[in-house]
C-alpha cells in the first residue's frame, strides 16, 4: 500500500507540474524590497518546513535594493531553488548548508537573489540541460522543477542561471529587473 500511496503521490505531481504549465499566469510585476523579501521568505519557510538540523539563512545589504518582479511567480521559483538546494547541495552526511542572498551585481548593477549551497555541485555536462524540460537526474523527480522556475523567472523579466561555487555548491542566480528599467521600458521617451 505504501509503494502504490507513493507512485500515486508522484504521478499527481507530474500532472501538476504539467497543468501548471500549461495554465501559467501571466505576470504582474510589482515593485518590492528585494531584502525584506528575502528576509520574509526564510522566516516563512522556517516556519512551515521543518528544517531538522539543516541550515537556511538569508544575507542581506544594508542598502535598499529595489527591483520589479511578480511576487507570486518569485515565492514559487524561490521556493523551488531552495527545496532542491536542502534536497540535494549537501555533503555525504552533512547537514544542509543553505544561503538566500539579495545583492546588487554590481554597485549600479541589476538587483540579485541567490540561492548557494554548499554541497558537490553539479557537474558540467549536467549543468548543460538541467533547465531542459523533463531532464532529471533523480528517479522520482518530473524535470519539470527548474523549467517551470526558469519560464516563470523569465516571464517577469528576469533571468535564471546556475552558477559554480568555487571549492564545491552550487549557486543558482535571479538577476531581476530594477524598477527603473521597466518603467523606462513602459514609458519610452518620446522622440
Amino acid at each position: 500500500v505504501e509503494i502504490i500511496n507513493n507512485h500515486c503521490t508522484r504521478a499527481n505531481d507530474v500532472i501538476e507540474n504539467i497543468l501548471q504549465l500549461s495554465r501559467r499566469e501571466r505576470s504582474r510585476p510589482e515593485s518590492i524590497d528585494v531584502n525584506a523579501w528575502v528576509l520574509a521568505f526564510v522566516d516563512d519557510y522556517r516556519q512551515g518546513n521543518d528544517l531538522g538540523g539543516d541550515q537556511l539563512r538569508a544575507i542581506t545589504q544594508n542598502r535598499r535594493i529595489e527591483a520589479m518582479v511578480d511576487p507570486q511567480h518569485l515565492q514559487q521559483v524561490v521556493w523551488n531553488l531552495v527545496q532542491n538546494a536542502l534536497r540535494y547541495g549537501r555533503q555525504p552526511n552533512e547537514p544542509a548548508r543553505v544561503a538566500l542572498v539579495a545583492r546588487l551585481a554590481t554597485d549600479r548593477g541589476p538587483p540579485l537573489i541567490e540561492v548557494i549551497d554548499r554541497g558537490p555541485g553539479i557537474p558540467p555536462r549536467v549543468a548543460a540541460q538541467i533547465f531542459e524540460p523533463f531532464y532529471t537526474t533523480h528517479e522520482y523527480g518530473t524535470g519539470l522543477g527548474l523549467y517551470l522556475a526558469k519560464q516563470m523567472t523569465e516571464s517577469s523579466q528576469a533571468t535564471l542561471e546556475y552558477v559554480p561555487v568555487a571549492g564545491g555548491g552550487a549557486c543558482f542566480r535571479i538577476t531581476l529587473s530594477p524598477v527603473a528599467t521597466l518603467a523606462a521600458r513602459a514609458n519610452p521617451r518620446p522622440a
